[in-house]
């Protein structure tokens, strides 16, 4: 992560704005390519949920991104 990247806890987001930023990050680059919008939803959520991913904030492009957890 680069240095000015902030974490955003998932679970201090409202279920609307998690809902959109993990359906721009399916639908954009993901990497999974099976199931409906809705099981690609449900396992970030999983992933989220173990630890596996974390979602992070870019101040200086606003942009937000899902990464693996190091």
């Amino acid at each position: 992560m680069r240095a000015n990247v902030i974490e955003i806890p998932y679970l201090e987001l409202s279920e609307m704005a998690l809902e959109s930023i993990i359906d721009e990050y399916v639908t954009r680059d993901s990497g999974i390519y099976n199931g409906s919008l809705s099981d690609k939803r449900a396992l970030i959520v999983m992933a989220l949920q173990k630890s596996e991913v974390v979602i992070t904030f870019d101040p200086v492009s606003g942009s937000t991104d899902i990464v693996e957890k190091r």
